[in-house]
């Protein structure tokens, strides 16, 4: 959705705060095919980076259709050391603050 909400989407969420709510059935799936948990979507969102002008860029574009543009800021990403989910010492220096 692109407006917060009250509503909660499943069962499992507490509705009546003005949020936007994720589907937490749909991440439990995503873990049990991928093997991980919240830290691969966390280290890869737009949202959790920095709030540089890049990143405040990244995240207006974020909106816009388009699979290549998307597969492009997913790249640029990856490139800038932010969306290495798969690399355990970016995940660190995520979480450390580098």
């Amino acid at each position: 959705s692109d407006e917060p909400t009250l509503e909660g989407k499943t069962i499992s969420n507490n509705p009546g705060v003005l949020k936007w709510y994720i589907d937490p059935e749909k991440c439990i799936q995503f873990w049990r095919e991928n093997g991980t948990d919240c830290a691969n979507c966390i280290t890869a969102c737009t949202f959790n980076k920095p709030s540089l002008w890049n990143h405040q860029l990244l995240a207006a574009m974020a909106a816009l259709p388009g699979a290549p543009l998307h597969i492009l800021m997913a790249k640029m990403d990856k490139f800038f050391g932010y969306g290495n989910v798969d690399d355990r010492q970016a995940n660190l220096a995520f979480w450390d603050g580098d």
